[in-house]
């Protein structure tokens, strides 16, 4: 597993940038004149603010990723939402991460391109920007996937007097990251990246972020497959022999440290309310796919009897009686050290696991490459094998048996498999059940209809009524049924 230790200085530098336009102080001639004060930001002091945000911040992670997405995903189940996972939208809480998303993410990546422009003209200036572009990847189809069509070419463009950005529809959306990324590759190879350590992702290593250009490329071709095969193959077919994220040294991840406190921006913003509130339970159709998975120990806390007990997800009948939501009947997700929820995890942004899986699907279906059933099983197992390998794990003699591989259910099987595997990741493991309808679940797993997309701020309505309007308009109703783009199954 490869982790990086955060400096106490990167991380002052963290919480200076991210207040850098927004704090007010009443002492602002003696902050003025302290030597130790910064003035001005870079971009290499921006750019480790935005990557160590996406995942340490409870507002993208409690109130985006565990509240909604892992429900939706069926990967976890709790009392917060009252038994009713599936239509429980508390808006308070998509408003704290849409604006979480747009202020401190996509507003800092827009000043840090700003600040990039002004630089000048060569091949590392290229390779910052590409940097950039695959930032702006990460940041956007996260929100995109989960609302459907969202601002984005106007988004964070405040400073040029555009308050009230249009909805892109999502199919323009994915057509302009995917040529980013595309166009983002090419442009690493050519220069330096020179944010150096200041990059936390790579530590200034470009060969990583072209990985990692190409490893998102292929994820997002595959995420259009069903709706756009033509676009998806074009994709697809230039990156599978171009290096990619498969084995875990290139792992996108974000290192985190657990100094204790869950509120701290060194925490890992997924773990924190798991450690601090005794009230998150692991889905039963998680548990029940995982029967001989030596992961499982590391995602759910063991009841007394030793056995890790999920609980059904979705919105429960009145008529279907089940114990009580207490640490006695369902495993509590595991927070001790070491475990998924620990403090000091890593957030992984792409895995050698997914690829894998992804590469799986792509020869299962004939995708961007010819159709082999041989190297199907090839790369599932090998994103099993990744998936164990980063916990330190090798398979059970029962798990080889529950998941060796057959081509007749292979994409019931691959898709199962990188939905273990992208745990925590609620909201890739949600994109991806409403993409391909897998893992298929039982009917004492899941009650009611599993979400389509995650509903808009009301207060859209009065801010940006006209724009939020014309996307309902083209996208459909704003409610949890509505399909987004690529969702045609």
């Amino acid at each position: 597993m490869k982790t990086y230790n955060i400096s106490k200085k990167i991380l002052a530098a963290l919480l200076v940038a991210g207040m850098i336009f927004t704090s007010c102080d009443d002492r602002f001639e003696e902050l003025n004149n302290n030597p130790n004060q910064v003035v001005e930001v870079s971009p290499d002091q921006i750019l480790p603010y935005i990557q160590n945000g996406m995942s340490a911040h409870r507002f993208e992670s409690w109130r985006g990723n565990i509240l909604y997405a892992m429900h939706y995903s069926c990967l976890m189940s709790s009392p917060w939402l009252g038994g009713v996972e599936f239509q429980a939208a508390n808006d308070a809480w998509t408003q704290g991460m849409w604006d979480r998303a747009y202020q401190r993410l996509g507003g800092n990546l827009q000043a840090m391109e700003d600040f990039i422009n002004d630089l000048p003209e060569g091949p590392d200036k290229d390779a910052q920007l590409a940097i950039a572009d695959v930032m702006r990847v990460l940041i956007y189809h996260r929100l995109t996937d989960f609302f459907g069509d969202v601002p984005y070419s106007e988004a964070g463009l405040g400073m040029e007097g555009i308050f009230q950005p249009k909805y892109d529809a999502q199919e323009e959306i994915y057509k302009d990251m995917l040529s980013r990324l595309e166009s983002a590759s090419a442009r690493l190879r050519m220069g330096e990246n020179t944010y150096g350590t200041q990059d936390i992702f790579y530590k200034g290593d470009e060969e990583g972020w072209i990985r990692l250009a190409n490893s998102l490329r292929l994820r997002l071709g595959m995420r259009i497959s069903d709706i756009d095969p033509q676009l998806s193959a074009q994709h697809v077919g230039a990156v599978i022999n171009e290096p990619l994220i498969t084995t875990n040294d290139w792992n996108c991840l974000m290192p985190h440290e657990n100094d204790g406190s869950q509120w701290s921006s060194a925490s890992n913003g997924t773990s924190a309310p798991i450690s601090a509130f005794a009230a998150h339970y692991m889905a039963k159709a998680l548990v029940d796919n995982m029967q001989g998975d030596p992961r499982l120990e590391f995602y759910g806390a063991a009841l007394e009897s030793g056995e890790v007990v999920g609980r059904p997800s979705g919105t429960i009948p009145s008529d279907v009686s089940l114990p009580d939501f207490t640490a006695d009947n369902y495993s509590l997700l595991n927070s001790s050290e070491g475990a998924v929820f620990d403090l000091g995890n890593d957030w992984i942004h792409i895995s050698a696991a997914e690829v894998n899986f992804l590469l799986a699907e792509a020869a299962l279906r004939g995708i961007g490459r010819n159709q082999s059933d041989a190297d199907a099983q090839m790369y599932y197992e090998e994103g099993i094998n990744q998936g164990l390998s980063y916990w330190g794990l090798s398979p059970t003699t029962e798990m080889e048996t529950n998941t060796a591989f057959d081509p007749a259910q292979g994409m019931n099987q691959i898709i199962t498999q990188k939905w273990i595997a992208l745990f925590p990741d609620g909201f890739e493991a949600f994109a991806e059940l409403r993409r391909t309808d897998y893992p298929t679940f039982a009917s004492d797993q899941v009650y009611g209809d599993i979400p389509k997309r995650h509903k808009y701020p009301v207060i859209e309505q009065t801010l940006n009524g006209k724009n939020y309007s014309e996307a309902i308009s083209r996208q459909g109703p704003d409610v949890e049924t509505t399909s987004v783009w690529w969702d045609v199954n």
